[in-house]
């Protein structure tokens, strides 16, 4: 980056994540450019939102699993899930050849057959998913 051309060299795109916004009001922003001189431009047009009409499908079908240990040295993995009901269990190694296919009933998987490396385990219980990073040693 070289003094004098301000922003035109960073990033364009921003995500903001703003937890616990109360949902019964409106915001708004707006932006300004600041250049290599700390020199700001004026603002930006206001923008507005309202959290309570604002839906993100990005996590929404997102499930919350605690896989432990992890790293596991023990031969058998927690595989923990809100809901505890039967989950669909895949384990991919690192080339992305399925190891593991089965239903869980119970939240131990039995890994003790595996090589050492990394894996992605893919949990499905209902229409929510996760993919976590296993590492077996």
């Amino acid at each position: 980056m070289s003094a004098g051309k301000g922003n035109v060299e960073h990033k364009t795109e921003w995500i903001v994540n703003l937890p616990n916004l109360p949902t019964d009001k409106k915001y708004h922003w707006s932006v300004q450019s600041i250049d290599a001189a700390f020199s700001g431009s004026d603002f930006a047009a206001s923008k507005s939102f309202n959290p309570s009409v604002s839906l993100s499908s990005q996590n929404f079908n997102k499930l919350d699993v605690l896989v432990y240990p992890n790293p596991s040295k023990s031969g058998f993995v927690n595989i923990v899930t809100p809901n505890n009901t039967p989950k669909k269990i895949v384990l991919y190694d690192i080339h992305g050849r399925t190891v593991i296919t089965k239903t869980l009933k119970e939240n131990i998987l039995d890994v003790s057959n595996l090589s050492s490396g990394v894996y992605l385990l893919k949990v499905n219980e209902g229409e929510r998913q996760s993919i976590t990073k296993l590492v077996i040693e």
